[in-house]
């Protein structure tokens, strides 16, 4: 099986991405569904300003942060304020 590095990258920054933000959210933090929100909508300016060109490893990790983010929100939907 070849290694693929795109897919491990995504995936390691995915898992940090999501069990730091849900740690926060468990922890009492004051990160509710609004604050996930403006790092959601954050995140997807960041990746569609490429103006000047985004390398590929950033590229991904903005995607990984995105579905982690996505992920939260649809997990916690209702439950945060």
């Amino acid at each position: 099986m070849e290694y693929n590095w795109e897919e491990a990258h995504f995936n390691n920054v995915f898992e940090e991405t999501y069990n730091s933000l849900k740690a926060s959210i468990e922890k009492g933090s004051r990160y509710n569904v609004e604050n996930l929100r403006d790092l959601l909508n954050n995140l997807y300016m960041q990746h569609g300003n490429n103006q000047l060109g985004m390398g590929e490893a950033t590229s991904i990790c903005i995607e990984a942060q995105i579905a982690a983010c996505e992920a939260l929100l649809a997990e916690y939907k209702g439950s945060l304020t």
